[in-house]
């Protein structure tokens, strides 16, 4: 059996039975084995994070405007200082291990919208989906809250992986370099929107691949597509792709069960989005005040390859294993195109639209902030390629790209201040590494962010040197495997 042929066999349907046997009991475990190492970390996150700090503090205010005055303008909650419910005592405690220095006075990120009053410009659903965890349990419940989200998000990239002929084991070993590194770890413990817009695209998008959903699955789809859009408007796209690889599958129910199951949570969503942005910006979308600006043709091409090789916030430098998407793309577009297709039609628009932004970076936040919600896809193409490749290969290759992400995000759990960077083109844990061994770090890699830019010549050599080996891995994919026994092999003699 050829190569193709094996992989296109390991790409059929399992016999019911079998995909069944001891599933839940086996997702189980993962999740309670990713929670319990997310948790080892809390204690140390919370005591070196605090106060909250980014974007952060911005979606607790939204809560306790919700729950204290049971309305969104926060106007009186900033000028009363509710955000000291959670912020350290002042002067700060003996021993304090936080943040240094942090604004004593939180001032207010506002949207820019026609509604008298203060209402945030950031999106309403982080709010919503933290709102219980934080008032029962405060900031502790919250991140456990996140850690059991990413624990989702790892069961759920191990399922997709499954899905291309891995048993359990080698689809868990494939996953943990991505589960266990920046950015998915990252966020794991960060009140942003990426780790819940991670989970509601990975499992949209594994669902969309299966033949078919019954009524739940059909729900949960619908439920993750409803949510996207309001966690931030930048995830339209995605849901836009997400929705071209549903239709069919939708179309094709019999069910007017199932169907209205799928479609009246995204619907309901988006008329009550909708009337949303109307009410705070007077128009049925957001303001484009609300952000830093946008780049030019030229700056949107820097931005594209910033988000993958910049010093401080490039996902390939704190993870390089996401390199192994480009081989991996390949052999999936040669033997199942609609997986790959479907894959594209979610990536790519969105990543036209982070590369769009001009502060495409993030900001205040550890790094690839932006590509973290996509992060979970790439272990489908990644997992394709694994099922195909020698034993050897797949380990060695994995283990080569892999293990440096796993150290790198070592080194923030050890300091998760060293998440964060200042804008000036050193990476604070690199920087630090090269000072505890008393040495300066060498400034090598290439900075594409504005503020502190690297010689054109520099981000050129960097970008075209991304821009072949990705184009020569996807090449290497889209080979087709030499048959065994083919005329012209020559077969090895009894002393090779």
């Amino acid at each position: 059996m050829t190569l193709v042929a094996r992989d296109r066999a390991n790409l059929a349907p399992r016999t019911r039975a079998a995909d069944r046997l001891g599933t839940p009991a086996r997702l189980a475990l993962i999740v309670l084995a990713c929670l319990g190492v997310y948790a080892l970390f809390i204690p140390r996150i919370m005591e070196a994070l605090t106060p909250l700090t980014g974007d952060e503090p911005f979606y607790v205010m939204t809560i306790l405007s919700l729950a204290r005055d049971g309305d969104l303008d926060e106007s009186n909650n900033y000028a009363r200082g509710d955000y000291r419910s959670f912020y350290p005592p002042d002067p700060l405690p003996a021993g304090w291990q936080g943040w240094p220095a942090f604004p004593r006075e939180l001032p207010p990120h506002p949207a820019k919208g026609v509604r008298p009053g203060l209402f945030s410009k950031h999106g309403l659903g982080v709010a919503l989906l933290i709102a219980g965890p934080y008032l029962l349990g405060g900031r502790l419940a919250t991140i456990i809250f996140l850690n059991l989200v990413a624990a989702l998000v790892a069961a759920n990239m191990i399922l997709l992986a499954r899905r291309y002929g891995h048993g359990w084991p080698a689809a868990t070993l494939l996953a943990l370099p991505l589960v266990f590194a920046n950015p998915l770890m990252s966020y794991a413990y960060l009140i942003f929107p990426e780790i819940f817009a991670a989970l509601a695209l990975v499992y949209t998008f594994r669902r969309a691949r299966e033949p078919e959903n019954n009524g739940w699955q059909w729900f949960g789809v619908g439920c993750a597509i409803a949510t996207l859009p309001w966690l931030h408007a930048r995830f339209i796209p995605a849901v836009l792709g997400l929705v071209a690889i549903l239709v069919g599958g939708w179309l094709r129910e019999r069910s007017w069960r199932r169907r209205l199951a799928g479609l009246a949570p995204p619907a309901l969503a988006a008329i009550a989005l909708l009337a949303y942005w109307v009410a705070i910006y007077g128009k049925p979308f957001p303001s484009t005040e609300d952000h830093a600006g946008f780049n030019t043709p030229i700056e949107i091409v820097n931005a594209g390859f910033g988000l993958f090789l910049d010093e401080q916030w490039g996902l390939l430098i704190h993870a390089p294993i996401y390199l192994l998407t480009a081989v991996g793309l390949g052999v999936l577009w040669r033997i199942n195109r609609a997986d790959a297709g479907g894959l594209l039609a979610v990536v790519l628009p969105y990543l036209a639209l982070v590369a769009f932004y001009r502060v495409w970076w993030g900001e205040w936040g550890p790094a690839a902030r932006y590509l973290a919600p996509i992060a979970p896809l790439a272990i489908a193409p990644i997992a394709c390629w694994a099922k195909g490749a020698r034993g050897a290969i797949v380990a060695g290759a994995v283990g080569l790209l892999g293990v440096p992400g796993l150290i790198i995000m070592g080194g923030f759990l050890a300091a998760p201040r060293l998440m964060y960077n200042q804008p000036d083109g050193h990476n604070a844990l690199f920087t630090t590494w090269a000072a505890n061994a008393g040495e300066i770090w060498p400034k090598r890699l290439p900075s594409f962010q504005p503020y502190a830019f690297s010689p054109p010549s520099d981000r050129i050599f960097w970008s075209l040197g991304l821009f072949l080996i990705a184009v020569l891995l996807l090449v290497i994919g889209l080979l087709p495997p030499r048959a065994p026994g083919r005329e012209g092999d020559t077969a090895a003699s009894p002393g090779d």
